[in-house]
């Protein structure tokens, strides 16, 4: 187990090396005895409150929403933005990653947005009556998403087409679609 001075003295590494935000950095389990700088690759503040889960393309693109509406673009491998979109209110979402170079996601401005993943411009944009929290789940072409309008919505992957949507009856769906 580290001692006492040990894990002060990695604090104070975390702080010296700017590590830290708002005092939180990664913190090993002390019997690791790895030092902050053998953990931390590189931090990327965005000065935002993030709610939702981050999504990863196989270019080490990580992709998340903000409170703010902001969908973010990381690059992975040296932790710099590559680009932001704006939604009209609150991300909690995680972005789906399609195999047409897409993301998907939801907003609390009751929109499902599809957007380009290399530059962020807008490639498609569905208005739901509803926030939508859950997450998108793509198969066979179709996108499905609940909204909190109390519906289910398939949509197509590549220009968003409504194909059809279903009543829940069940209220607001915050999680996922599940298929079989």
């Amino acid at each position: 187990n580290a001692s006492r001075q040990q894990i002060m003295a990695r604090d104070k590494f975390a702080k010296t090396n700017n590590l830290t935000a708002g005092g939180s950095y990664v913190v090993t389990h002390p019997s690791l005895e790895i030092q902050a700088r053998d953990v931390v690759r590189w931090f990327y503040d965005s000065n935002e409150t993030i709610y939702g889960t981050l999504s990863v393309s196989e270019d080490f693109t990580i992709y998340v929403g903000t409170k703010s509406g902001k969908m973010l673009a990381i690059d992975g491998h040296e932790g710099k933005l590559k680009w932001s979109f704006q939604s009209m209110n609150t991300i909690v979402s995680t972005p789906t990653i399609t195999t047409y170079g897409t993301i998907i996601f939801g907003s609390w401005d009751g929109h499902v947005y599809a957007l380009n993943s290399l530059d962020g411009t807008l490639q498609w944009k569905v208005p739901t009556h509803g926030a939508v929290s859950s997450s998108p789940v793509i198969y066979s072409e179709t996108v499905y998403v609940g909204s909190g309008d109390g519906f289910l919505y398939a949509l197509s992957v590549k220009d968003g087409t409504m194909l059809w949507k279903s009543n829940l009856n069940s209220g607001s769906p915050y999680s996922s679609p599940a298929l079989s």
